[in-house]
């Protein structure tokens, strides 16, 4: 598995007017989660008792000067397959 992220931390003057976003993006129900599986094999093989379900989602926090049906647009063209995901776009905080 590759990552990579970076981090920006902008001023408090760069941050005026800025919107701040939480999307999730989750696959959806009647999608095979293998990393929600194998988390769920894994809390089993520790010995604790086995969840119900276990799923697996990508969390990204955004900031920009973009209205909640902006992001909504910009996800489902490119965070996000409409095929196999689902996604939620809320207010987050700084």
């Amino acid at each position: 598995m590759t990552q990579e992220h970076r981090v920006v931390t902008p001023s408090p003057v760069q941050l005026n007017g800025m919107n701040f976003w939480r999307v999730e993006v989750w696959l959806k129900p009647t999608v095979c989660d293998a990393v929600g599986e194998t988390v769920s094999a894994a809390i089993a093989e520790m010995g604790l008792p086995r969840p119900d379900a276990v799923r697996c989602a990508l969390v990204y926090r955004l900031a920009g000067r973009s209205t909640k049906a902006q992001i909504e647009k910009a996800v489902s063209r490119s965070l996000a397959n409409p095929l196999i995901h689902r996604f939620l776009v809320s207010e987050a905080h700084p």
